[in-house]
């Protein structure tokens, strides 16, 4: 029998995999053919995380060119041709959960016509089986370790067994699933020595603190005995109470032995630890390992939390050739930490760690998540200071996920942050999943991207890196059907972000393909940007006219329907409504034209928030147009449409210069609820060009809180049209940075 390993890896993440690199010798040593299929080298994203950690400058640059250079999908299938399985297994976590079911569904025609069994395992299937039950590709769902449940699955299967009282597994049985209870745990010390033979000898290459290293892991425990709330761990230790203990440590006869005959096996450099906190648990263990390692001569890292370190500890693993740690911050309001994510270590006793670190010498870098629920900005920059207290190395940061299984996914979805049904996907830390948080997306990857900044100056720079946070420009000040020198423009001049007004790279819009928007996408992340939104919606769309009649009404709704997806397909998060002549109320009376625009945007906000975007409401001069010119104006129908969650407001400077609203009593207010912001200055001009002081409206943001990104949005200023946009960015960041 012949079985086909698929490991749906998250591309260039490339550490060797324990559950992967387990069950090839326990199926090679029950008597199977097995063969792997690796997803890792493919660019089945738009990037990769690694591309990313360096962009947000957590990494130093590496080389990125080990891609693969055909299609994931049609070498999957061109992989089950050759091989021809008959099972095929694939282990699953819950951010590459969906890339793997495409895949499977990219096959599915081979393997229904071979009549090849599925069967899933992994982290998510355990957690989460009930996910995958809609899934018509996939047999049996092992929701146990698969050491041992999945070796038998494969002998029944062989020899045409019943597999239907299978323990470990929900096998499907028509239109329905048999849900047989949890297998035991496994003794991880009677299980055989890791195997890598089957990985790329790419994969052994890893870039360790900026150079490249034969990497080998090992795992010496299995489990964490901590209870971190944003972590599958507890769920993991309740699920399997009554199945033997979940934390396991394996016996250090036995990590030596698999250590020496995989140093020899595949001429290692570098060693990794797979341990939850390595330094966790008996001294005497500690002692014992880094004695006999002293031998290997192998520089080594491992992670572990701030609290585990101390003076003998530190001293145990330099001697024994530790090259470098990576700590467990994950946040630094000690409130915080310990009220929302159980971690109770106080901020003095990680203090203390750094500076035993620093004493001894070893290099370590502080793992921080930002974007939990109920974080705010000040918190956030509590762990910048911690991170600055520690003075560490490295500072690797991560976007929070609501995980299945976790304590905090279950927050966020009490507090309307995220749905039931939520699959929290690789998105390569580009995108923040909790709507409505008390950080918003923007801040959050603004955050992301300049972090490492934050730390490594003082205070007195703050204000010039937050420019890199949430600063982008329209390319409305840019010529027509070209990108790539705008992006490289903004990329130089440290923005984070461009607005797009579509119809300026597409005639129309909604007819660009998905290849076209995944390479305009490609483009912006590749130059360290990513999009806010689009603006000019029914800039060239003179035939839809708000309040022409309801047919027409029905095309523009699923006209900015479309734009909406567009939107999403490119990255971005808001849509800017203006289009000042599609909204002129011509000869309907002012009370008739109201009514129908909050029955018109009622429905427009139910489209974008089942898209996860905002729509946001742009008030406009009176030059301009005559339907809803205040901002005032504007939050009075956000709130006679009901207030849904996709609905939004946009504030426009030069509408607000127009309208004299600038010194309003409650536009202070108003910058606190609004989504985006366009800087310009009154006839589309660059802000500050006309003589107008930008410093009363900054005084009002600053006021306000608004922490959302700012665009400058100016028509295109010939003959220079790069100098009209530095001096722009130059302008902006000067005030209001």
């Amino acid at each position: 029998m012949k079985i086909l390993m698929v490991y749906c890896n998250s591309t260039l993440e490339n550490a060797l995999p324990i559950n992967i690199s387990q069950l090839v010798p326990c199926l090679k040593n029950a008597g199977f053919g097995v063969a792997l299929f690796d997803t890792t080298f493919y660019k089945w994203g738009l990037s990769s995380s690694q591309e990313n950690r360096i962009n947000s400058l957590q990494i130093r640059p590496f080389p990125l060119d080990q891609f693969n250079k055909g299609d994931v999908f049609q070498d999957f299938i061109k992989k089950i041709n050759d091989f021809k399985p008959d099972l095929i297994g694939l282990s699953l976590i819950e951010p590459t959960f969906l890339f793997s079911m495409k895949l499977l569904r990219a096959a599915s025609e081979i393997i229904r016509l071979n009549k090849i069994k599925v069967a899933v395992g992994g982290v998510h299937a355990i957690i989460a089986p009930h996910t995958i039950l809609k899934y018509d590709m996939v047999d049996y769902i092992c929701i146990s370790e698969g050491e041992k449940a999945f070796i038998e699955l494969c002998r029944r299967l062989e020899k045409s067994e019943d597999v239907s009282d299978l323990k470990g597994f929900w096998i499907r049985n028509g239109d329905s699933w048999i849900k047989n209870p949890k297998a035991e745990l496994v003794d991880i010390n009677t299980l055989p020595a890791l195997d890598f033979s089957l990985f790329s000898e790419k994969f052994l290459v890893k870039p360790i603190a900026g150079e490249m290293h034969n990497t080998i892991t090992i795992e010496t425990t299995r489990g964490c005995p901590y209870r971190c709330t944003y972590c599958s761990e507890p769920v993991l230790r309740n699920i399997f109470k009554d199945n033997g203990g979940w934390y396991r440590e394996k016996s250090l006869d036995k990590v030596f032995k698999d250590l020496s005959q995989l140093v020899k096996d595949y001429n290692a450099e570098y060693l990794y630890i797979i341990s939850d906190s390595f330094t966790t648990g008996r001294k005497e263990r500690l002692r014992e390992f880094c004695r006999r390692y002293k031998s290997y001569n192998l520089p080594f890292w491992f992670n572990t939390r701030p609290e585990d370190i101390n003076e003998e500890n530190a001293g145990l693993v330099k001697e024994a050739g530790c090259h470098r740690i990576s700590i467990g911050l994950e946040h630094g309001n000690e409130e915080f930490r310990k009220t929302a994510l159980k971690r109770y270590g106080s901020n003095e006793r990680i203090a203390k760690a750094g500076d035993i670190l620093h004493d001894h010498k070893l290099s370590f870098s502080v793992n921080i998540i930002i974007g939990y629920p109920g974080e705010t900005r000040e918190m956030v920059f509590d762990t910048i200071e911690m991170a600055k207290r520690l003075r560490p190395d490295g500072v690797s940061t991560c976007i929070f996920n609501p995980y299945h299984g976790t304590e905090l996914r279950e927050v966020s979805i009490k507090k309307g942050y995220i749905s039931e049904d939520l699959i929290s996907e690789d998105f390569f830390q580009t995108e923040y999943l909790l709507k409505n948080n008390t950080l918003s997306k923007d801040e959050v990857v603004g955050l992301l991207r300049t972090i490492p900044l934050y730390v490594e100056f003082p205070k007195a720079e703050y204000k010039r890196i937050e420019a890199a946070e949430r600063l982008a420009v329209s390319n409305v000040a840019w010529y027509p059907k070209e990108i790539d020198n705008f992006l490289r423009l903004l990329s130089s001049l440290k923005c984070q972000g461009v607005e797009l007004a579509a119809s300026m790279l597409w005639d129309e819009p909604i007819d660009s393909s998905r290849n076209d928007r995944l390479e305009v996408r490609r483009k912006i992340e590749d130059a360290g940007l990513r999009l806010t939104g689009l603006q000019a919606l029914l800039y060239t769309r003179r035939d839809l006219m708000l309040f022409k009649d309801d047919k027409t009404r029905r095309k523009i709704s699923d006209y900015l329907t479309e734009l909406m997806d567009l939107c999403r397909d490119l990255g971005g998060e808001v849509l800017v409504f203006g289009s000042p002549r599609n909204r002129n109320i011509n000869d309907l009376t002012p009370e008739k034209a109201y009514a129908l625009a909050v029955d018109f945007f009622r429905k427009i906000g139910r489209h974008a928030e089942e898209r996860n975007v905002f729509f946001c409401i742009e008030p406009l001069g009176r030059q301009e147009t005559d339907f809803i010119n205040t901002v005032k104006e504007a939050e009075k129908l956000i709130k006679d449409a009901g207030s849904p969650a996709g609905l939004g407001l946009h504030i426009d400077a030069k509408g607000l210069i127009d309208e004299g609203e600038v010194s309003a009593p409650y536009i202070t207010q108003s910058f606190s609820i609004a989504k985006h912001v366009h800087l310009n200055d009154p006839g589309l001009m660059p802000p500050g060009s006309t003589g107008y002081d930008h410093r009363k409206i900054r005084s009002k943001i600053e006021a306000s809180g608004y922490s959302r990104f700012v665009s400058i949005e100016m028509r295109r200023r010939e003959p220079d049209v790069e100098d009209s946009v530095r001096k722009a960015v130059d302008y902006v960041k000067q005030v209001y940075f």
